[in-house]
């Protein structure tokens, strides 16, 4: 059984989770593309502010340029997606901890709105989840392993 089982399943309700496995990022995309969702993977080593935060999460969504780049238009694209239909969606935000341990108050709003876009997919019936990685970052998250 995959860590991913009970996600894919369904088992568990959208939202955020701590991951926590040595399993390759590429290998948890192919298992999540395989499915029939979209695994979209934000490269966090980079992240270590606001701004280059939402531009690593435009890139890894592929965010239109007409896109802005705050909290609000964050929160207005991951709440559309039109440009990237999928059954299901899940976010593997990669080093998350970069951005966590170095701006926590930014990170906390950031959270803020990844979790408004989960619920909001679920009203919808699509599967929406964040995957963290990175201790600091997946502080009060429960733990997918």
């Amino acid at each position: 059984m995959s860590i991913l089982t009970p996600l894919l399943n369904r088992e568990l309700a959208p939202g955020m989770y701590r991951l926590v496995t040595r399993v390759g990022s590429a290998r948890l995309c192919a298992e999540i593309e395989a499915h029939g969702w979209r695994c979209l993977r934000i490269a966090g080593g980079q992240a270590a502010d606001k701004a280059t935060f939402l531009h690593a999460v435009s890139a890894a969504l592929g965010f239109p340029a007409y896109v802005g780049q705050n909290w609000d238009a964050l929160a207005d694209a991951l709440g559309d997606l039109s440009w990237a239909p999928a059954d299901g969606y899940v976010l593997l935000y990669e080093r998350a901890n970069v951005f966590a341990e170095r701006e926590p108050t930014q990170w906390a709003m950031a959270r803020e709105i990844f979790a408004e876009a989960c619920d909001y997919w679920a009203t919808r019936g699509t599967p929406f989840y964040v995957l963290v990685r990175g201790a600091t970052a997946g502080a009060g998250l429960a733990r997918l392993a």
